[in-house]
């Protein structure tokens, strides 16, 4: 009987450590199956934080710049009309320094308000006036006297009348636009592209703004002898292009309807 319950003892010892062990081992494959291999973890690279983008660069100081630009470019455009070289010239100067990029037509006409500005300098330099005699010399009382004076007289450079008005001189003719780079033809012919610094003769001149074969501006100008003639326009809104005119489909007649 004794050995009968060490029996029993036993199997149930054993039953319970085969169990046990059974357990243990479903449960090791089942942790094994779940955990990725040791190798699909080296290989696969974290997914990294996405890079912070650097902020950009605000615009409304840009923006401010190219506003100021254009004003000081309207502004040194009305100085050249009243010519006002001095005030040209530094109008468009302020204007390049705040456009540093995409200079457009300020460098032309900066150059062109220089140019302008030596000119009338040039003109208005004092001349020197006319020599006048001297008083100072005694009369000469005896014939001999008055002989030796004729002869020194005769000798010396006598001051030559006023010349004759020089020869016409033709004028200048400053054609501008905005927006700039417009086709200048002066009597028919193209001539230079805008702003343009064009040499004509004294009297009358058609002028035409074109882009391409499209005339945008026309306008008879005189110009005097000497002179110069500034012409400038905005023809923003005669580039802007038109829209396209809507045609009425004809619809054919019911059968049966009176014409």
């Amino acid at each position: 009987m004794k050995n009968q319950k060490t029996w029993i003892a036993v199997i149930l010892l054993g039953t319970v450590a085969v169990n046990t062990g059974a357990y243990l081992v479903v449960r090791s494959r089942r942790a094994a199956q779940a955990l990725p291999p040791a190798s699909s973890l080296t290989a696969q690279p974290t997914a990294s934080a996405p890079a912070a983008q650097p902020p950009s660069a605000p615009a409304p100081a840009n923006d401010a710049n190219e506003g100021l630009a254009r004003a000081l470019r309207a502004s040194g455009l009305a100085a050249l009309e009243d010519r006002d070289y001095d005030k040209a010239v530094k109008e468009f100067t302020e204007a390049l320094n705040l456009r540093r990029e995409n200079n457009g037509d300020l460098v032309r006409l900066l150059d062109i308000a220089t140019g302008l500005r030596s000119r009338e300098q040039s003109r208005t330099a004092v001349a020197p006036g006319p020599r006048e005699p001297s008083t100072s010399r005694a009369v000469p009382r005896t014939r001999a006297a008055k002989l030796s004076a004729a002869r020194a007289q005769a000798r010396e450079p006598q001051p030559t009348p006023d010349a004759a008005p020089e020869a016409a001189h033709g004028g200048l003719l400053l054609v501008t636009s905005t927006p700039p780079g417009l086709v200048v033809m002066v009597d028919g012919k193209a001539v230079d592209l805008t702003p343009a610094r064009v040499q004509v003769s004294a009297g009358s001149h058609r002028v035409v703004l074109a882009q391409g074969e499209r005339r945008l501006f026309e306008e008879t100008v005189e110009v005097g002898e000497d002179a110069v003639r500034s012409l400038n326009r905005d023809l923003t809104g005669e580039l802007t292009p038109a829209a396209p005119r809507s045609t009425p489909i004809a619809t054919a007649p019911a059968p049966g309807a009176e014409p």
